[in-house]
């Protein structure tokens, strides 16, 4: 790497980094989110190391150690994908800075390369926690090698190259094919969705893997299909037989380690021929017909804050995806549900576990809000104003308004997809009208739930003076703090209900009444906590 990409690179590390304000700032409330958000994520990957390793360990005792590193190779090389397609245009073309950058004595491939290498970077930690974890599993397993160690650490930090490059030239064809339309955003978005939705029904493409519920036939079976994708994947076997001391293992390192930065540099050389042209192309704007000035349309504050965020939303490609994903995938989910019995989905879902269709039908909300209710709108939209917050501040408006318009737009985003989606499955369900009824009731009190509890987050860890979009769309510490309770609790909550409907003799319209009840009280005390919030000096909405 040379010196301009390291002093690139360096720069906007420490400009996006908790570490200055630690060591500079004199705000006590500022250094304590950095710390609580710092604390928040290593618990995180605490967890995920456990869960790989656990994993690694219990293969490595049925003596499957061979298959561990194509495990590895391959969860590195699919996270890897479908992390960078969820956010390499933002990195690579959405940032504030382009034209300060632009202007500074550096190549447009050096730009190019370290705006990629930042967020390759940011993708490591992750990374790396499952990698180590499955080779505590692999040296348990009867692996240990001062070779292993070592190749198996190196070769992780190179082989998510290879799928990020791909992952971002897809990104990039897609911004390249989209500036040359007049709905560009649509159009990348809708390429977009096309390539990633795929992804998220890859587990139901392998669900065969899974048929036996016996955990040392599953891990058999897992070890057996991660070997098979060396076969197809020259990265992975590249990779399993560079982590063995051997000559082919000695190539093998090599090969990984010359063609994974020899296409990298292949890649920043394209995308540097053509960045300037794709940036003006997706920043460029024309007017295809002339003004005329017609009656103007009254709105209230909250209506017209909420058209300003839909404005918002559907101006980031970043945003839509990893917004509006759980919106699509419920809309797939309502489709499928038509034309599939539900004892069938419910094979695929639950991998043949027996529980009767009746006893699943309080948990239809909560399976559908598993998907809306991932990030709210609401978690991004009070960071999201970002350099422009004067403008809304300047107006004669309560914060309050501001907070009303912006839950507004997220309910009328995600409240009419729940009740299509409840409705298919009610039907697939063959669930009569009271029950059907009830679980629509439940769904909007679920998606209201979700919109003033991403509000709180929102604004309690706003972000005003973030660089890139992706900062407070994926990274922001306030869809941190919503995702992890939010997950755990709708999982509870689901798995409740179907446990109640089946040792028990409680019917599933007084559990449904009970769920409407507990999201009802549970909302509208949030709901002042955000009026609260929405009053104090601190907030800046």
């Amino acid at each position: 790497m040379n010196n301009k990409r390291t002093l690139l690179l360096r720069t906007m590390l420490l400009s996006t980094s908790g570490r200055n304000i630690l060591k500079h700032s004199t705000d006590k409330h500022q250094k304590n989110q950095i710390i609580a958000n710092t604390v928040g994520m290593g618990i995180v990957y605490l967890m995920i190391i456990g869960y790989s390793a656990a994993v690694a360990i219990g293969m490595g005792a049925l003596g499957m150690k061979d298959s561990i590193p194509s495990m590895c190779a391959f969860l590195i090389t699919f996270i890897s994908f479908l992390f960078t397609l969820l956010k390499s245009n933002g990195y690579l073309f959405e940032f504030n800075e382009y034209d300060m950058l632009m202007a500074m004595p550096f190549s447009v491939r050096t730009i190019v390369a370290g705006r990629f290498l930042y967020m390759y970077l940011k993708s490591l930690p992750i990374l790396f926690g499952v990698s180590f974890a499955a080779l505590i599993g692999y040296c348990v397993g009867g692996g240990f090698h001062v070779w292993t160690i070592f190749a198996w650490l190196f070769l992780t930090l190179l082989l998510p190259m290879l799928p990020t490059v791909i992952a971002s030239a897809i990104g990039v064809f897609i911004a390249r094919i989209g500036a040359g339309f007049r709905h560009k955003k649509l159009i990348q978005i809708i390429l977009l969705f096309i390539v990633i939705l795929p992804c998220f029904f890859l587990q139901f493409i392998m669900e065969k893997i899974f048929q036996d519920n016996q955990v040392e036939t599953i891990l058999n079976q897992m070890g057996g299909a991660f070997t098979q994708t060396e076969r197809f994947i020259p990265t992975i076997s590249w990779f399993c037989k560079g982590v063995v001391f051997s000559a082919s293992g000695v190539l093998s390192f090599l090969l990984l380690s010359i063609v994974s930065v020899s296409i990298l540099e292949l890649f920043l050389l394209v995308v540097a021929k053509y960045y300037r042209q794709i940036h003006s192309g997706l920043t460029a704007s024309s007017a295809h017909k002339t003004y005329k000035m017609q009656k103007q349309k009254v709105r209230s504050i909250a209506w017209s804050i909420a058209f300003k965020e839909f404005k918002s939303f559907t101006g980031s490609t970043t945003y839509v995806v990893n917004a509006g994903i759980g919106v699509i995938m419920t809309v797939l989910i309502g489709v499928i549900a038509l034309f599939v019995k539900m004892e069938t989905l419910i094979a695929v879902m639950l991998k043949g576990a027996p529980v009767p269709s009746e006893a699943l039908l309080p948990a239809i909300p909560f399976l559908l809000y598993f998907l809306l209710g991932m990030v709210p709108t609401t978690c991004i939209s009070p960071s999201f104003e970002g350099k422009h917050v004067w403008i809304i501040r300047s107006l004669p408006i309560d914060p309050m308004d501001d907070c009303r318009g912006k839950m507004l737009f997220h309910l009328c985003l995600t409240i009419p997809f729940g009740i299509f989606g409840t409705i298919c499955l009610a039907v697939s369900a063959r669930a009569g009208f009271l029950i059907a009824l009830l679980c629509m009731i439940l769904e909007v009190m679920l998606c209201t739930f979700s919109t003033v509890f991403g509000m709180i987050c929102g604004l309690k860890f706003i972000n005003l003076h973030w660089q890139n979009e992706i900062e407070v769309i994926k990274q922001g510490k306030a869809v941190a703090l919503y995702l992890l309770p939010n997950m755990l609790l709708t999982l509870a909550l689901c798995f409740g209900t179907v446990v109640l409907g089946i040792v028990t003799s409680i019917s599933t319209e007084v559990i449904l009444l009970v769920a409407i009840v507990f999201f009802t009280l549970l909302s509208y005390l949030l709901y002042l906590v955000v009026r609260r919030m929405a009053k104090s000096k601190s907030v800046c909405c």
